[in-house]
């Protein structure tokens, strides 16, 4: 089976390209990778007994290691411009990682012996000691992976395992008005310059929109400029050779250079792909691809939004394709150790579950030890809801794109959502992107030094990395210095400014479009008052008001004149979203509807002192309106603070909800989902909730499972269950020698998946055991409008059985397999107990084994 020609080119849409794509005939040298991180008694029992084994003090050696290690990153942030402070707290990083680095080789040489001592082909690995205490160990091919997987779950001094997926850059969209022509040559993204002017900054024509200007007109505003702050660019490198970055011969050489740091952790020829090259470390993380440079042109430079900071280049992605997660935390962590201050990352999965991510872990690591992570979260709004990364996104403050799309108007002239910046929320119903940032016709530099105008999420993200390496700046300058991630994010959300819709200026965009709506900078930088929560997810199917409870707090200096403040509390609107079952008949587009939730206060005025730590609360209750109360629409908009005093900035907190039932929504798409298209209502009927034998095949791409790009039944070469009665023939050295999509099941989901569970049956129904569960939290979407779509089962002729014990299929024998789906839980709807829908489906057919 291949994909498409051209599927995974730069104008395949993101959940494809990335999540979806599989081929046939795959060679033989196909890679695995997995993730690993280790007990932490483990990596410090290892650590020592490998520091003493030349018959000393373990612990001795190990703070010997330290001290060295730490002087040495201590001299190169100096180097770089960090402050004392700075300096020492790299130092502290380098130190610890130093501290653990034995006890991880010891561990990873332990598990690379064990797993070839028993077949298994390992290839490589690569150590995290910063933000995850492990390692990415590179296996020869699927079977390989399966088998190391089992081992490194049955250790002891193994915490948790990850299969490494890969991740595509938020690619640049082409503006509606521009032709392929108008495009650079590797960017696809952007118009020239007007003829004969003179470049464009990306803070014009949306400086007045996002507060900049106010910033700049303030006293002091002309010295706010992120000097002092370090921004990491993780993306495709950057061309910090040309005049833009102080011409840089190397990387942080000579001293006019503006890229201070940085690595290449991949080569030109990695591209991300199964089989393709492996990533080779090493060389200068310049940019051969061209996005990674106009990125980094929008967050710094004398173009960007803070012209004063530092840049970091960490190289992830090839001259072309993808990268994988491995490589991605590789940087993290490098980034980490070496005191970024702001770490952008303008690539995307697709939806998914945070809490079953490997870049929890990371992202909390990172965000622990003070660096603030900003996000894109993508370019995928034509494709609806759940679209927006919430996977690679755990923890980081995720970026929408605002700016009219169509015709370039400039923001200042026109505050609308841009129309490819994707839908969240996250399949939790939480809160992402956050807020908004300019992101269409953006003047960027290219790799090339020339200037376009570039639309996408990609640009939006390094605009609040910008802004966020200008409040670093502001609090080092004017204490208290409060700017970490949570904080960071509370305040971004809190002082933003709603987006109107483009078809009733009275609503708001929906919170899932724009989050809490467009920065603004100069309350951003100078708001005193701190909001919790930041955001609201209220239960869904409300049949009776809800109360939830808003705390204020006086987080800024006491005022020389004290008193209070007073905000007055009122509810603006958000435009609600349908998402109803019988999508598979759709054409996934957004229709929005204006039915609102409405809020009451107690009190309505919330009395503030203005004296450091001062608190005060208030309750507000949500009632659903007739039009609103269990239709399957996703609902929201924000409450409001408006101060009484013209000098303080008003407040805002993002509120979400459902109004059916999320928990009971039907997961999978049943005959009767097109009553008005009979041919597609045939479709469903014919090709859904069937066995597909597709021996061959397997994904080109890390982490795929779901895959849309391939017909169904064309796919199934090797037999497709047609009718109940249908046997497939299954070569089982076909299951264990590619096991990753040999063996499918065809299935039409129509509510974000958590797992898929598949059981296995005899010939006459009997429940034998399970298959391992499918992991579908990374991109988990609803499935393609007007398709129906195959998941591969990575089924290598193992299950466990009922007892739990290992057990294979035999040769001969007759099988069948049935499916457990288990669906969303809203996040309020967790806490009142409420429990996420599961569900069972035969699989039409069965398979008969043969060795």
């Amino acid at each position: 089976m291949r994909a498409p020609a051209g599927a995974a080119g730069r104008g395949a849409p993101l959940l494809a390209a990335l999540l979806l794509l599989c081929a046939g005939g795959r060679p033989a040298a196909a890679t695995h990778t997995l993730i690993v991180e280790y007990a932490p008694n483990a990596v410090s029992a290892a650590a020592t007994a490998a520091a003493g084994g030349g018959g000393g003090d373990g612990s001795v050696a190990i703070a010997a290691a330290q001290a060295s290690a730490a002087a040495v990153a201590v001299a190169a942030a100096t180097a770089r411009g960090a402050d004392g402070a700075r300096a020492a707290a790299v130092g502290e990083l380098a130190g610890a990682a130093a501290a653990v680095l034995p006890g991880l080789d010891a561990l990873t040489t332990s598990v690379a012996v064990a797993a070839t001592s028993s077949g298994i082909r390992v290839l490589g690995h690569t150590r995290y000691a910063t933000v995850l205490h492990g390692a990415a160990i590179r296996t020869a091919g699927p079977a390989d992976a399966a088998r190391l997987r089992a081992q490194l779950e049955a250790n002891p001094a193994v915490a948790h395992v990850w299969e490494a997926g890969a991740r595509q850059l938020v690619r640049p969209v082409r503006p509606a008005n521009l032709t392929a022509a108008g495009a650079p040559p590797r960017g696809g993204a952007a118009r020239p310059a007007d003829a004969g002017a003179a470049p464009a900054r990306a803070t014009d024509g949306n400086s007045a929109a996002t507060g900049l200007a106010r910033v700049a007109a303030a006293p002091g505003g002309d010295r706010l400029d992120g000097t002092g702050t370090l921004v990491c660019i993780v993306d495709t490198g950057i061309n910090y050779r040309l005049p833009l970055y102080g011409s840089c011969t190397a990387i942080n050489q000579p001293s006019s250079c503006r890229v201070v740091a940085g690595l290449d952790l991949v080569g030109d020829k990695y591209n991300g792909q199964t089989d393709g090259p492996p990533p080779t470390a090493g060389n200068e993380p310049l940019d051969c691809m061209g996005h990674g440079s106009m990125v980094a042109s929008v967050a710094a430079t004398a173009n960007g939004v803070a012209p004063g900071a530092a840049l970091g280049s960490y190289r992830v992605f090839g001259c072309d394709g993808f990268a994988g997660d491995d490589v991605i935390i590789a940087a993290i962590d490098a980034a980490v150790r070496d005191g970024c201050d702001v770490i952008n990352l303008s690539l995307a999965s697709g939806s998914g579950y945070a809490e079953r991510s490997v870049y929890s872990p990371v992202m909390a690591a990172a965000l622990g030890a003070g660096v603030l992570v900003v996000k894109a979260a993508g370019n995928s709004g034509a494709d609806g809801p759940f679209t927006a990364d919430a996977f690679t996104a755990a923890g980081a403050v995720s970026v929408a794109s605002v700016g009219d799309d169509a015709v370039g108007l400039p923001l200042d002239d026109a505050l609308v959502a841009s129309g490819f910046s994707s839908f969240g929320p996250n399949p939790s119903l939480r809160l992402g992107p956050h807020v908004s940032a300019p992101g269409s016709y953006v003047p960027v530099i290219t790799m090339w030094g020339g200037p376009y105008r570039a639309s996408g999420t990609s640009f939006a993200s390094p605009y609040i990395a910008g802004v966020l390496a200008l409040g670093l700046q502001a609090a080092r300058l004017s204490p208290p210095a409060r700017l970490r991630q949570a904080g960071a994010l509370q305040a971004l959300v809190s002082t933003a400014a709603g987006v109107p819709t483009r078809a009733r200026s009275d609503v708001e965009e929906p919170v899932a479009k724009v989050g809490a709506g467009v920065v603004q900078v100069d309350a951003f930088l100078a708001n005193p008052v701190a909001v919790t929560p930041t955001s609201l997810a209220l239960p869904s199917a409300l049949d009776s008001p809800f109360t939830a409870r808003l705390r204020l707090r006086w987080a800024g200096p006491a005022r020389g004149r004290g008193g209070t403040v007073a905000y007055r509390l009122a509810f603006a609107p958000g435009a609600a979203t349908g998402v109803a079952n019988g999508w598979f008949g759709s054409d996934a587009s957004i229709a929005y509807d204006w039915a609102a939730p409405q809020a009451a206060f107690e009190p309505p005025v919330i009395s503030l002192n203005a004296t450091p730590g001062a608190t005060a609360e208030a309750q507000v209750t949500f009632t659903l309106p007739r039009e609103l109360a269990g239709r399957p629409l996703l609902y929201s908009g924000a409450v409001r603070l408006l101060p009484s005093e013209s000098g303080l900035a008003p407040l805002r907190v993002p509120v979400q909800g459902f109004g059916g039932d999320w928990a009971g929504m039907r997961l999978l798409a049943r005959a009767g989902a097109a009553p008005d298209e009979p041919l597609l209502a045939a479709q469903l009927e014919a090709q859904a909730n069937a066995l597909c034998y597709a021996p061959g095949t397997a994904p080109r791409v890390a982490g795929a499972i779901m895959d849309t790009l391939s017909a169904v039944p064309a796919v199934c070469a090797g037999g497709f269950a047609a009718r109940a009665g249908d046997v497939l023939r299954v070569s089982l050295a076909e299951l264990r020698a590619a096991p990753e999509c040999a063996l499918r099941v065809t299935l039409v989901p129509e509510a974000p998946l958590h797992t898929l569970f598949l059981e296995l049956l005899d010939a006459d129904g009997r429940l034998l055991g399970a298959l391992a569960p499918l992991d579908t939290s990374s991109g988990s979407a609803l499935a393609t409008a007007r398709s129906v779509p195959s998941f591969c089962t990575h089924f290598n002729g193992t299950y466990a059985d009922t007892t739990g014990a290992p057990a294979s299929v035999q040769a001969g024998r007759t099988y069948a397999l049935r499916a457990g789906l288990r669906g969303p839980l809203a996040a309020g709807d967790r806490a009142l107990g409420r429990t996420p829908q599961r569900s069972r489906v035969a699989i039409r057919g069965s398979f008969r084994v043969q060795a």
